[in-house]
């Protein structure tokens, strides 16, 4: 595997770092204590919210340990043009993506795009509108990766 040596392959990392590792990581904790909240205070109305707290959880959790490994590895081994082998297959990388998608797709089928239901409080609108947010969020940094992350890196 060859390591990036153009500048702006360099300033990939910058971009990840400020497009997506900054805002991720303000808004994955704040879905997740409203997505919990949400569990306890509708659960037992709202059946299907007990379900979405567990996702949202599963979610925010395996992003956050995706990109603090992304932000330990992969993002100095692309600012650093250097030529050693990134710790992070290609696959992983992929498989990481997938699960992540299949996250959001049941969460997306759960809340029914994201529209809350009748008479549903301000955390719930809250929730469902940072929730789609994520979801486009999610998928361009799906994008950005595969285009550029996954293409210097080993299968």
């Amino acid at each position: 595997m060859s390591a990036p040596t153009d500048a702006a392959t360099r300033d990939l990392a910058d971009e990840l770092r400020l497009r997506f590792h900054g805002p991720l990581g303000q808004e994955l904790p704040q879905l997740r204590f409203m997505a919990q909240k949400v569990a306890q205070v509708h659960g037992p109305v709202h059946p299907p919210a007990v379900e979405l707290g567990s996702l949202v959880r599963t979610l925010a959790d395996g992003t956050e340990a995706w990109l603090d490994r992304e932000s330990r590895e992969i993002l100095p081994w692309l600012s650093s043009g250097e030529k050693k082998q990134v710790p992070v297959t290609r696959q992983e990388l992929l498989d990481g993506q997938d699960k992540r998608k299949e996250l959001v797709s049941r969460i997306r089928v759960l809340t029914e795009s994201y529209q809350p239901w009748e008479g549903a409080c301000g955390t719930v609108a809250r929730l469902f509108a940072g929730l789609q947010k994520l979801d486009h969020t999610l998928a361009d940094y799906a994008k950005v990766e595969a285009s550029t992350v996954a293409a210097h890196m080993a299968g």
